[in-house]
Protein backbone atom coordinates (compact mmCIF):
# COMPACT_ATOMS: atom_id res chain seq x y z
CA UNK A 1 0.00 0.00 0.00
CA UNK A 2 2.93 2.30 0.45
CA UNK A 3 3.80 2.17 -2.86
CA UNK A 4 1.13 4.18 -4.83
CA UNK A 5 1.36 6.83 -1.92
CA UNK A 6 5.36 7.21 -2.40
CA UNK A 7 4.65 7.33 -6.28
CA UNK A 8 1.82 9.76 -5.56
CA UNK A 9 4.47 11.82 -3.50
CA UNK A 10 7.41 12.32 -5.82
CA UNK A 11 4.97 12.87 -8.52
CA UNK A 12 3.21 15.90 -7.23
CA UNK A 13 5.30 18.65 -7.62
CA UNK A 14 6.12 18.42 -11.20
CA UNK A 15 2.48 18.45 -12.23
CA UNK A 16 1.82 21.90 -10.22
CA UNK A 17 4.75 23.22 -11.75
CA UNK A 18 2.50 26.20 -12.94
CA UNK A 19 0.72 26.50 -9.48
CA UNK A 20 3.82 26.53 -7.70
CA UNK A 21 5.03 28.84 -9.96
CA UNK A 22 2.37 31.69 -9.54
CA UNK A 23 2.11 31.08 -5.71
CA UNK A 24 6.05 32.13 -6.09
CA UNK A 25 5.50 35.22 -8.59
CA UNK A 26 2.71 36.35 -6.25
CA UNK A 27 5.30 36.21 -3.47
CA UNK A 28 5.33 32.75 -1.53
CA UNK A 29 8.62 32.07 0.28
CA UNK A 30 9.84 28.58 -0.14
CA UNK A 31 9.17 27.51 2.81
CA UNK A 32 5.45 27.96 2.33
CA UNK A 33 6.30 25.50 -1.24
CA UNK A 34 7.94 23.22 0.75
CA UNK A 35 4.87 22.88 3.25
CA UNK A 36 2.43 22.66 0.86
CA UNK A 37 4.31 20.05 -1.24
CA UNK A 38 5.19 17.91 1.46
CA UNK A 39 1.72 18.44 3.53
CA UNK A 40 0.42 16.60 0.67
CA UNK A 41 2.79 13.71 0.54
CA UNK A 42 2.90 12.91 4.31
CA UNK A 43 -1.13 12.93 4.16
CA UNK A 44 -1.11 10.88 1.81
CA UNK A 45 1.57 8.46 3.79
CA UNK A 46 -0.67 8.90 6.60
CA UNK A 47 -3.55 7.65 5.04
CA UNK A 48 -2.06 4.65 3.78
CA UNK A 49 -0.26 3.56 7.08
CA UNK A 50 -3.85 4.02 8.42
CA UNK A 51 -5.64 1.87 5.86
CA UNK A 52 -2.53 -1.11 6.44
CA UNK A 53 -2.76 -0.75 9.92
CA UNK A 54 -6.44 -1.65 9.74
CA UNK A 55 -6.08 -4.22 7.44
CA UNK A 56 -3.40 -6.03 9.41
CA UNK A 57 -5.82 -5.57 12.73
CA UNK A 58 -8.71 -6.86 10.10
CA UNK A 59 -6.73 -9.87 9.43
CA UNK A 60 -5.14 -10.82 12.84
CA UNK A 61 -9.40 -10.99 14.57
CA UNK A 62 -10.63 -13.25 11.39
CA UNK A 63 -7.24 -15.45 10.81
CA UNK A 64 -6.22 -15.84 14.45
CA UNK A 65 -4.52 -19.03 13.74
CA UNK A 66 -1.71 -16.80 11.56
CA UNK A 67 -0.74 -15.46 15.37
CA UNK A 68 -0.36 -18.02 17.28
CA UNK A 69 2.74 -18.16 17.79
CA UNK A 70 3.38 -14.44 17.73
CA UNK A 71 5.28 -12.89 20.42
CA UNK A 72 5.55 -10.17 22.36
CA UNK A 73 8.06 -7.61 19.77
CA UNK A 74 4.99 -7.54 17.02
CA UNK A 75 3.83 -4.55 18.19
CA UNK A 76 6.83 -3.12 18.55
CA UNK A 77 7.72 -4.46 14.79
CA UNK A 78 4.54 -2.78 13.45
CA UNK A 79 5.54 -0.06 14.85
CA UNK A 80 9.70 0.26 13.44
CA UNK A 81 7.74 -0.79 9.49
CA UNK A 82 5.19 2.34 9.87
CA UNK A 83 8.47 4.47 10.71
CA UNK A 84 10.28 3.18 8.18
CA UNK A 85 7.15 4.11 5.53
CA UNK A 86 6.99 7.37 7.11
CA UNK A 87 10.99 8.03 6.71
CA UNK A 88 10.91 6.62 3.39
CA UNK A 89 7.77 8.94 2.65
CA UNK A 90 9.46 11.91 4.13
CA UNK A 91 12.03 11.48 1.67
CA UNK A 92 10.39 10.98 -1.51
CA UNK A 93 7.98 14.10 -0.46
CA UNK A 94 11.12 16.07 0.32
CA UNK A 95 13.43 15.74 -2.89
CA UNK A 96 10.93 16.82 -5.01
CA UNK A 97 9.93 19.61 -2.75
CA UNK A 98 13.23 21.32 -2.77
CA UNK A 99 13.33 20.97 -6.80
CA UNK A 100 9.71 22.93 -6.64
CA UNK A 101 11.11 25.46 -4.09
CA UNK A 102 14.13 26.66 -6.82
CA UNK A 103 11.28 26.88 -9.68
CA UNK A 104 11.83 30.33 -11.74
CA UNK A 105 8.28 31.90 -11.77
CA UNK A 106 8.91 33.40 -14.36
CA UNK A 107 9.95 30.38 -16.75
CA UNK A 108 6.73 28.97 -14.89
CA UNK A 109 4.52 31.16 -16.26
CA UNK A 110 5.87 31.52 -20.11
CA UNK A 111 4.83 27.69 -20.40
Amino acid sequence: MSRPSLASASSSSPIRYAEIGLRMALGAQPANILRLTMGKGLRTALMGAFAGLLAAVALAKFSPACYTESTGSTGWLTRGVVLIVFVIALLASYLPSRRAMRIDPVRSLRQ
